[in-house]
């Protein structure tokens, strides 16, 4: 048996996608910051509407006061939109951040504000706290995605 003039190596077939050898920035997105601020605005309204209804009906439902009904609403409102704006800037940025992360700083703010408002019969930080909660909790949004890229792209 005579031995073979040459030697071909293997190759693959060309129909056959190779896969990369690093993994591009690209496939590691920024986080959508316009996105996630029109999430958290529309958690704002969302957390106001149902915790304003929940507030209103369960909370003060012994007082007939027409005023103490509107501030258990406003109230209930402040507290129900410290879990609803981590959860629409988290859906505003595609889902992509760690829910947790962003919604543990938004109920601290949330408690702080409510227990000034509640101690000092001050309004001001109602007007405050959702505007603290949308840049923390996309802070945080943005930050988890920064920790969770192998790549190191920046958000």
């Amino acid at each position: 048996m005579q031995a073979p003039t040459h030697f071909v190596t293997w190759q693959a077939p060309m129909d056959t996608p190779t896969r990369p050898v690093s993994i591009p920035d690209s496939a590691y997105p920024a986080a959508n910051g316009s996105g996630m601020v029109l999430g958290g605005i529309t958690g704002v309204f969302a957390g106001y509407i149902l915790g304003g209804a929940f507030g209103a009906v369960f909370w003060n439902s012994d007082n007939s006061d027409d005023w103490s009904q509107f501030e258990a609403a406003v109230l209930g409102g402040a507290i129900i939109s410290s879990a609803t704006i981590p959860l629409g800037v988290h859906y505003g940025n595609h889902g992509r951040g760690r829910l947790l992360e962003s919604l543990l700083p938004s109920l601290a703010i949330g408690a702080l504000g409510t227990a000034v408002v509640v101690g000092s019969d001050n309004p001001t930080p109602l007007l405050l706290m959702p505007i603290a909660q949308i840049i923390a909790s996309a802070w945080f949004e943005s930050r988890s995605m920064a920790r969770a890229d192998p790549a190191g792209a920046s958000p």
